[in-house]
């Protein structure tokens, strides 16, 4: 048997969860703000919670039936989250040639130090300038290299872009809010990378985001995000396998 578990009771599963330690953000939202899904099968032998691009699996894997149901519940998965990799076994034989494994590297905001952010932030090369993004700003990003925030954070909007004349060149963002943990996105468009505009932008960032008492949380999806974490002062805790969905 499979619940799918209203908000007022979706506190009293989150100890189900409390082994995931990567993208944290969306799934406190899952559970403690009532958003997405959250499935538990009787006795919370195995659970599923699910938002947006993220499904995160817990528990026992051995009722493959009741587990197969369980995903075929899902509002379009793209990404799936585990602590066991028994869970990654379930994920190939239920979706086989839709998926692909994906290694990441999750950071550590704790070693940031706003003195050396500071510097970083102020290395704006000749011909470029520096912006807070706010609502009117949004419409000059395009989309297909710079996706819109679902929300704004704090004071500056939605993050922070490098311009150059009026033309959006790179940002760093909020990918995702929630308390006070921000998952930090960045991108440079194609044009204008390695010049150390993703740097200044994110590094202004990173300043706000700490001056107001946020947490960043960086996880790097290739090396080149995982090379500009560690420039910006991040400490690696290391890589993790995701399982993708190749149709997305």
């Amino acid at each position: 048997m499979l619940s799918s578990i209203p908000f007022n009771e979706r506190e009293n599963f989150i100890s189900l969860f409390q082994s995931h330690r990567h993208m944290r953000s969306t799934l406190n939202r899952i559970l403690k703000y009532g958003m997405g899904d959250l499935f538990v099968s009787e006795k919370a032998a195995f659970a599923i919670a699910s938002l947006d691009s993220c499904t995160y699996l817990t528990g026992s894997t051995a009722n493959l039936k009741i587990i197969s149901s369980a995903l075929t519940k899902l509002k379009n998965p793209y990404r799936f989250l585990f602590s066991d990799d028994l869970w990654k076994e379930v994920l190939l034989n239920h979706y086989r040639d839709k998926v692909t494994v994906q290694v990441r590297e999750a950071f550590s905001s704790a070693p940031l130090n706003i003195e050396k952010l500071q510097k970083l932030s102020q290395q704006v090369p000749l011909g470029f300038h520096l912006l807070p993004i706010h609502k009117s700003l949004t419409a000059q990003c395009d989309p297909q290299f710079f996706p819109i925030p679902k929300s704004s954070l704090g004071s500056f909007g939605y993050g922070f872009a490098v311009l150059k004349g009026v033309r959006v060149v790179s940002v760093a963002t909020p990918a995702d809010i929630c308390d006070d943990l921000v998952e930090v996105q960045v991108n440079a468009h194609p044009e204008f990378r390695r010049q150390g505009l993703a740097t200044v932008a994110a590094a202004t960032f990173l300043i706000h985001c700490l001056k107001n008492g946020y947490t960043p949380d960086w996880d790097a999806k290739d090396e080149i995000s995982a090379s500009l974490a560690k420039k910006l002062g991040f400490r690696s805790q290391g890589k993790y396998k995701v399982i993708n969905l190749a149709t997305r």
